[in-house]
């Protein structure tokens, strides 16, 4: 994952990610969003590949209020799909009795 870290006219950070989001790379992200305090916008243009734990990642960013720019269709799709990351919090299922 490379990030490159820039500010729009409005002294925003926009972090930009470029490859990919796997468990390694995720604190790296998450050391990177916390040194721009305020508002963060992630533009995730060059952002190839994310596996299940960066998509929950990107997730819960969004939901501490940091912006996500420019996904491509999956990438999107996988961020706001409803019935993704449900499977997260449910308990297992039983298997079937035969």
């Amino acid at each position: 994952l490379m990030i490159i870290t820039h500010s729009d006219d409005r002294d925003r950070a926009i972090l930009a990610l470029a490859g990919r989001i796997t468990d390694n790379e995720i604190p790296a992200l998450e050391r990177a969003v916390a040194a721009n305090a305020g508002h963060v916008t992630l533009d995730l243009a060059e952002l190839r590949f994310a596996n299940d734990l960066g998509i929950r990642t990107l997730r819960r960013l969004r939901t501490q209020g940091v912006d996500v720019t420019n996904a491509t269709q999956l990438i999107r799709l996988l961020l706001d799909g409803s019935t993704a990351g449900a499977a997260d919090d449910a308990p297992p299922a039983a298997a079937p009795v035969s």
